[in-house]
């Protein structure tokens, strides 16, 4: 019986050989990308919109708002997109291996699935109403 963190984890039978369990490193590399997947376009929505307030040109002032609004968005579609996709593979690869915790595998597929499902619908409107 091994150790880990003060908890003891028992080798699992499978098939007549004994396994040990898995530490969850793609599990919980799935769970950050879910957090990040989330996190990431308000962080980059605000880096934008700090850059607004530095303008001094008044002209570059007024257009400032809805440039920063699109760069946010098309920085944040490519940061989720990245994020996710890591995420999805990350926990399809924990849940392959078996890893000991599932359920962070489960938390980051929860998220991302969605995530993607929705970038590729985007996608999808904006090549049939043509860009």
């Amino acid at each position: 019986m091994q150790e880990i963190h003060g908890t003891s984890i028992s080798p699992v039978t499978h098939r007549g050989c004994t396994v040990e369990p898995k530490r969850a490193y793609f599990g919980t590399a799935s769970a950050i990308f879910a957090v990040l997947s989330v996190v990431l376009p308000v962080l980059i929505g605000v880096f934008f919109a700090s850059r607004v307030e530095k303008e001094t040109n008044e002209q570059a002032k007024a257009w400032a708002p809805l440039g920063a609004f699109f760069a946010t968005m098309i920085v944040s579609f490519f940061a989720d997109a990245i994020t996710s996709v890591l995420g999805i593979v990350s926990g399809l690869i924990a849940l392959g291996r078996r890893e000991q915790w599932k359920w962070l595998a489960v938390v980051g597929l929860v998220v991302n699935v969605p995530i993607v499902l929705f970038l590729v619908y985007m996608l999808a409107v904006v090549q049939m109403h043509g860009s």
